[in-house]
């Protein structure tokens, strides 16, 4: 059976539809029919030969489709957060993506709405939850956890045991040392190598790591991560 899919956000589209391609052609069927993006002149337009349809709030009028989340950048972290409480879809009506060249070992756990793409290696025992975005070569080490909304980008390390809060983003070619926790909204600078604690919003860049700002993360959110700790 062909599942039809609208992806979210025109910016990310075809790096993501590509993906959805490629697992086609492995064998599980999909088709691309449309794009929702809230930037009104896009609309009526066409992306790679996609139509954008309308602004996201029209998603609740699509009943016979599955959605791809593609909207992710480190500015929008948080902004991924609140899209999600605004259209207050189910989580299950959000397609997984898995790059056929991704290796995701049989114990690991995978949420709804997850993007792999090329070339990550998630270890055993680790757990991605909803709406993760794990971009290409990134390596997930064993026992990690890797909460709603996370965003790894390229190339990035983790050891075991570490966990990356709710919609955290990891930048390109850093590394995380064992038992780390990265805060949820925190955000971690290209090639920065994070040996301690990362607090929840903070900014921080380097090696060594070094702390340059901080966001408000919104309440719900802290209490969900003060739930994790208390684990």
């Amino acid at each position: 059976m062909v599942q039809k899919l609208v992806f979210f956000g025109a910016s990310a589209f075809g790096e993501i539809a590509e993906i959805a391609r490629d697992v086609t052609r492995a064998g599980h069927e999909y088709e691309i029919v449309g794009i929702l993006d809230d930037n009104s002149a896009l609309h009526g337009s066409y992306v790679e030969g996609t139509p954008v349809l309308g602004p996201l709030e029209q998603a609740r009028d699509l009943t016979d489709v599955q959605f791809v989340f593609g909207i992710g950048s480190a500015r929008l972290r948080l902004v991924r957060h609140e899209i999600l409480g605004r259209l207050n879809l189910p989580n299950e009506r959000f397609a997984t993506l898995i790059h056929p060249t991704a290796k995701v070992y049989p114990t690991v756990k995978v949420g709804h709405g997850t993007i792999i793409f090329p070339g990550a290696v998630i270890f055993g025992d680790t757990t991605v939850e909803d709406f993760v975005q794990i971009l290409a070569n990134t390596v997930v080490g064993v026992k990690n956890r890797i909460c709603e909304g996370a965003l790894l980008t390229s190339l990035v390390s983790t050891t075991s045991r570490v966990t990356v809060g709710h919609y955290a983003h990891i930048g390109t070619c850093s590394a995380i040392a064992e038992n780390v926790m990265v805060g949820p909204g925190a955000q971690v600078g290209m090639a920065s190598l994070v040996g301690r604690d990362v607090p929840p919003g903070a900014f921080v860049v380097g090696q060594p790591m070094r702390f340059l700002d901080k966001v408000d993360v919104p309440q719900v959110i802290l209490d969900r991560w003060a739930a994790i700790k208390l684990a």
